[in-house]
């Protein structure tokens, strides 16, 4: 029987959906920092991960949503970590 290049099911770590999807947009986010937007793949976002492509598609049905997943985290993330800017409504304090 020919090997694999899964982890053996001894080894893999169950995920709930909302810690799968995290990671799916966590190595997401990895590939297009290494590599760029163009170069997210499916196929490389699920060898990433250490799943099948059929459990990406379950969480986002196809490339765009998944880069528009990353987008929505990092901006939602982002106004997270900067409530003070989001909120001034004085430009002049931003300039000085």
């Amino acid at each position: 029987m020919p090997s694999s290049n899964r982890p053996s099911d001894a080894s893999r770590t169950r995920l709930s959906p909302e810690e799968r999807q995290q990671q799916l947009l966590r190595v997401t986010s990895d590939i297009i920092a290494a590599d760029g937007v163009d170069n997210v793949r499916i196929p490389y976002v699920a060898a990433a991960a250490g799943i099948t492509r059929p459990v990406v598609y379950k969480f986002f049905p196809n490339r765009h949503e998944l880069i528009k997943g990353v987008l929505e985290d990092f901006l939602e993330d982002f106004a997270r970590r900067t409530p003070d800017i989001m909120q001034t409504d004085d430009d002049a304090d931003i300039a000085s």
